[in-house]
């Protein structure tokens, strides 16, 4: 399963990340991304209602990830409803080790050298550089050059003008956060094609 997961968003290169306040905006916005083409879909606890957001699009959706988990307890909840695969703004032990037992890719978040390097220690290939607008594409770069073997997901700040011009830096996939809910579908659409198929985005 995991290995699956990798080659999915190593082909896709996008992962929507929906954060609300509206339940219900959520769900549409899950739903409006998956009709427009994005295979990965996150759904964060910090939402509102998360766990009514999820319980209304993981029949429906496929590949749903939950984001945001932090404890051993969302963790196994979050699974045992059919997450496919978990990702946190920092790392968490306790995630890192029930997300192997159960075989559930884990996505954990990195910002410094040390940081990365203790993941990457552990075995951790893929790692999400969060909060990536505050850092920029330089820090990217600059990790990149040290540690050429992991895989960066940029995540926070980031939308359809900005995505490429990461993607380009050599990030494996980015987060695409807040922009996607002003986004239509027909937008979210022509970015991806435009990201997978061309190369560039829409300025």
């Amino acid at each position: 399963m995991a290995e699956k997961f990798w080659d999915l968003l190593e082909g896709e290169r996008l992962i929507a990340v929906i954060r609300t306040k509206d339940p219900y905006e959520a769900i549409e916005v899950a739903e409006r991304s998956s009709r427009a083409g994005l295979k990965l879909i996150e759904i964060s606890l910090t939402s509102k209602d998360a766990y009514f957001v999820l319980q209304n699009i993981l029949d429906r959706i496929p590949n749903v990830g939950v984001g945001t988990v932090v404890s051993a307890e969302d963790c196994i909840k979050v699974i045992e409803m059919g997450a496919r695969f978990l990702v946190s703004p920092c790392f968490s032990k306790k995630v890192f080790e029930t997300s192997q037992k159960y075989g559930i890719p884990y996505i954990p978040a990195a910002m410094t050298p040390t940081e990365v390097y203790n993941l990457r220690d552990l075995g951790i290939r893929y790692i999400k550089l969060f909060p990536a607008s505050t850092v920029g594409i330089g820090h990217l770069k600059a990790l990149m050059d040290v540690f050429p073997d992991v895989k960066f997901i940029p995540t926070g700040g980031i939308g359809f003008d900005t995505a490429g011009q990461w993607l380009e830096a050599g990030a494996v996939a980015v987060g695409l956060g807040k922009h996607l809910l002003s986004y239509s579908e027909q937008e979210i659409k022509l970015g991806r094609e435009q990201i997978l198929f061309h190369g560039y985005t829409p300025t």
